[in-house]
């Protein structure tokens, strides 16, 4: 992935931009082109905007794990470990 996001200089805001840094978006599209039933591994510490996410079949809010996010992940998605939760926030 690419680095981190810039902050935005706003006289109304002090946060990022809600969208995944660099060229992100553009992957997950190519991604997707070719391998619809990609399951795609959103790994933010806050919401951020999905413009594709109308062509993903499956979206996994990782928020940042640890150590241990790796095999928490996996068991989440070999189906080890079922991740029903509700979030805290909205995502855009």
């Amino acid at each position: 992935m690419e680095g981190p996001a810039k902050l935005v200089a706003d006289p109304h805001s002090d946060s990022f931009p809600p969208s995944l840094p660099g060229t992100s978006n553009k992957l997950v599209s190519a991604v997707l082109a070719v391998a619809p039933n990609a399951i795609i591994v959103n790994q933010s510490g806050t919401p951020v905007t999905m413009p594709w996410v109308k062509e993903a079949a499956t979206i996994v809010q990782a928020f940042y794990g640890g150590n241990d996010v790796g095999g928490g992940l996996a068991d989440v998605l070999f189906g080890k470990l079922n991740p029903s939760s509700k979030l805290a926030l909205t995502f855009p």
